[in-house]
């Protein structure tokens, strides 16, 4: 693992997909901590990869909504010359376990003891609150 991306220092990873990691990562001169995904073009294919990261990135600086992470910034190390090799896509951080809080008290609000949720429910929400976690 890196110990810095572009101008992040690299605190923890978080997860992995898409041909990225995921870390939190600070701002090396405000200390804002924030999620960025990584990706590196290790093989031609790869590039499909970091297309999507910029395609993911126009599209989420157009929306504003609470329950969707926001996109701050888009690096890459391009040049006139040569493709990029690498890209970030720094992103608001969002905390999973104030999420699996929030669902879970949503729901045992409405539904009450687990046993009386809607057929599937029990089920969903075992998935969600692992994937969370």
């Amino acid at each position: 693992m890196p110990r810095r991306v572009f101008d992040y220092e690299i605190i923890d990873c978080i997860g992995q997909g898409a041909g990225s990691l995921i870390y939190v990562v600070s701002h090396e001169q405000t200390h804002q901590l924030y999620a960025l995904k990584h990706v590196v073009k290790r093989e031609e294919k790869d590039a499909r990869f970091i297309e999507q990261l910029e395609n993911e990135y126009q599209i989420s600086r157009q929306f504003k909504h609470p329950a969707l992470r926001r996109a701050i910034e888009m690096r890459d190390d391009k040049t006139m010359f040569k493709k990029a090799n690498q890209a970030a896509l720094v992103m608001e951080l969002f905390d999973g376990g104030r999420w699996r809080g929030a669902i879970a008290a949503t729901y045992w609000r409405r539904w009450g003891y687990s046993r009386r949720w809607p057929k599937g429910w029990r089920r969903c929400m075992r998935w969600a609150i692992s994937i969370a976690i």
